[in-house]
């Protein structure tokens, strides 16, 4: 079983919104673990109509050509970026637990 705060964040940084009621919360809350949790949200129906077109879930070849990539950025619009990728990380890649939302 998960924690309430899990299920919330997972609304908040999976699908971008709020639960709509504290039954739905109780009912995700059956999830075996976090990983499960995780699983049940990226197949959801709302996440696929949302964006599901969007993701693609590609993998390159080690010798995919080079691409040009935008650097021009602040230290601290770096630093803003890059907290949000790890917080991403952890949601979408970690079967542990989320600390922030």
């Amino acid at each position: 079983m998960v924690s309430r705060e899990e299920v919330v964040c997972c609304y908040r940084a999976i699908l971008g919104r709020e639960p709509e009621s504290e039954e739905v919360i109780e009912r995700h809350r059956s999830a075996e673990n976090f990983a499960a949790l995780r699983t049940r949200f990226l197949q959801s129906p709302e996440f696929l109509r949302r964006f599901g077109a969007k993701v693609a879930f590609r993998r390159y070849p080690l010798d995919h050509s080079k691409m040009k990539v935008d650097d021009d950025a602040t230290p601290a619009q770096l630093a803003a970026c890059l907290e949000k990728t790890r917080l991403l990380g952890r949601i979408l890649a970690s079967p542990g637990l989320i600390t922030r939302c």
